[in-house]
């Protein structure tokens, strides 16, 4: 008797051994990734509404502001220059104004996404620095009024 039941408890743990149904482990590691997964794709998708959010929205108002203000200043410079006054005047009234506005919307662009944080700190710079200029030539053409 007893050897046949040895035989038959070493073939029935054989067969448990190979069952293909999933033990409670692999059916709590299968449901955690399936978590993540549905976590990282709500997470891709709140990535892709800011990211199309930063460029269609906040880029496209700075984009507006900036447009305009060149757009004035091209209006009384280059082929289009007549006087320093008006030259002066337009710059004052309606170039360094407008450009403020892009400065401030560039300061005030809010991201979560550490892919933005760089292009958010460059067009900072750059408008800060087209800023600075527009303000030096201000000053250029008070002190040259000044000359005169």
């Amino acid at each position: 008797m007893k050897i046949i039941i040895l035989p038959l408890m070493t073939f029935s743990l054989m067969l448990v051994g190979c069952n293909n149904s999933p033990s409670i482990k692999q059916k709590e590691d299968v449901e955690s990734s399936q978590s993540e997964s549905v976590q990282s794709e709500n997470t891709y998708k709140e990535k892709q509404k800011e990211l199309i959010q930063f460029i269609n929205e906040d880029i496209k108002e700075i984009v507006m502001y900036e447009g305009k203000a060149n757009q004035a200043l091209e209006s009384v410079s280059g082929e289009n220059y007549q006087n320093d006054e008006q030259l002066y005047e337009v710059l004052t009234s309606t170039v360094i104004p407008t450009y403020k506005n892009a400065l401030e919307k560039a300061k005030s662009l809010d991201t979560n996404m550490k892919e933005l944080k760089p292009m958010k700190a460059k067009m900072e710079e750059a408008a800060s620095i087209y800023y600075e200029a527009l303000i030096l030539e201000k000053k250029g053409f008070k002190k040259r009024q000044r000359t005169y």
